[in-house]
């Protein structure tokens, strides 16, 4: 699907820098564009943020750390549902969960699913704007280990779950959303509508992740030509 959250093919976490996606775009699908790129000066593929010594700077309101970035190429599928993806608390995406849920018993099965990256920590939390605005909820918050390079799959797993084992607690946003009227949110959120029924048949997450890395090695190879560092 493509719209205005996805206009194009790529991965969700395709790791480039902008001037990397720019010039992407351009070879692929803007060639006549006229681009220039200003190089990176103290900077290398291996570096997280946090090794740059620079301060974060939100790149949106609801992205208030570096560890929020870790979290968000999957934390943001939730969009797509009635869960709270934890808007309204101060660590949005890192919080997430619903009212009626038992956190702790969700935080065990999360971190019985096996993704080393991550650990959920059980938390009470009252949004104050967005989805249940001022009602209490139960959850998790996410601590992200490392890169975060199954994000995505996790998130997707937390899906899974809550399909699962919260039978009528997770349903799916419908349109509008994101100037798309037709399509659900989810759908053109993840870039298909084969994901959901994936998601209903209570996969594993060695499955999970699998799925998600269809494509990966055309991308990669895709990307190739286009990396700058």
């Amino acid at each position: 699907y493509e719209s205005f959250v996805g206009r194009f093919p790529i991965a969700v976490r395709h790791g480039m820098t902008v001037g990397e996606i720019a010039t992407y775009f351009k070879k692929y699908h803007f060639p006549d564009v006229d681009l220039t790129v200003l190089g990176l000066e103290g900077w290398n593929r291996s570096m997280m943020f946090d090794d740059t010594g620079l301060p974060w700077t939100h790149p949106s309101p609801n992205m208030p750390t570096p560890d929020t970035a870790r979290v968000y190429p999957g934390g943001c599928l939730l969009e797509g549902t009635k869960v709270s993806e934890g808007r309204g608390t101060c660590r949005p995406f890192e919080i997430f969960g619903a009212v009626g849920l038992d956190g702790r018993r969700f935080a065990t099965r999360l971190n019985a699913l096996g993704f080393e990256d991550f650990r959920a920590q059980p938390i009470s939390f009252q949004p104050t704007f967005h989805k249940y605005h001022g009602d209490r909820c139960e959850g998790v918050l996410l601590h992200g280990i490392g890169a975060g390079r199954h994000s995505v799959a996790l998130y997707l797993a937390t899906i899974a779950d809550l399909l699962h084992n919260e039978p009528g607690l997770l349903t799916w946003s419908q349109p509008p959303y994101e100037y798309e009227y037709e399509k659900a949110p989810f759908d053109i959120l993840i870039g298909d509508n084969l994901t959901r029924s994936m998601l209903a048949q209570n996969p594993s997450a060695a499955e999970i992740i699998a799925w998600t890395g269809r494509g990966m090695a055309e991308f990669a190879e895709k990307r190739m030509p286009c990396l700058l560092y």
